[in-house]
């Protein structure tokens, strides 16, 4: 059985690209209301560039954010998956349901933003100019490389070169050590 080859890519992180040109992205928050239905719905108004799911204040398992990614990317919008980035496992799960980003909350210095990146980009010994690389294990038989028919290489680079990580800072003493340190950023 052969795929088409528009199957066999990754989506195009629309967000992201957005942002790398400075502009506007315009974000719809799910949080207790977030279901296969209002996804969907949402999705199809066309008026936003991503979808954020909220896993830290309402309780998604991971299973369920798979599936609401799944009705999201039959559209052109990027999924973010908000969550406390307290472990490699959580990082890698989440980022396994193909969501495009993860928003990670309560980070409360450049040494936890580093580990957290460390966590979400792959190792690469050969990367191109500007990828950056990390220690995620490879499991190509997910959501996020099109259930194995991904090429490895261009899945791994794409992964590395599209998927958003944000730090949230949100404490006071968090604010103090990143004003004396400089801002991490691979955007």
């Amino acid at each position: 059985m052969s795929v088409p080859a528009a199957m066999n890519s990754a989506p195009a992180n629309r967000a992201l690209a957005r942002l790398r040109a400075g502009e506007l992205v315009k974000l719809y928050v799910t949080g207790n209301f977030a279901s296969p239905r209002h996804v969907d719905f949402i999705c199809r108004t066309g008026q936003f560039d991503a979808l954020w799911f909220d896993l830290e204040h309402f309780d998604l398992p991971t299973q369920e954010v798979a599936v609401l990614n799944l009705v999201a990317r039959a559209f052109p919008i990027t999924t973010i998956a908000r969550f406390k980035a307290a472990d490699y496992q959580t990082v890698m799960r989440i980022l396994e349901t193909g969501v495009g980003g993860i928003m990670c909350s309560m980070v409360n210095s450049a040494a936890e933003a580093r580990q957290i990146v460390q966590w979400a980009k792959f190792n690469n010994p050969a990367p191109t100019a500007g990828e950056v690389t990390g220690i995620r294990g490879w499991n190509g038989g997910n959501i996020d490389a099109a259930y194995a028919t991904l090429p490895a290489l261009d899945y791994i680079r794409q992964q590395n070169t599209q998927t958003m990580i944000i730090c949230q800072i949100e404490t006071a003493a968090a604010v103090a050590a990143a004003a004396g340190n400089p801002p991490v950023r691979s955007l």
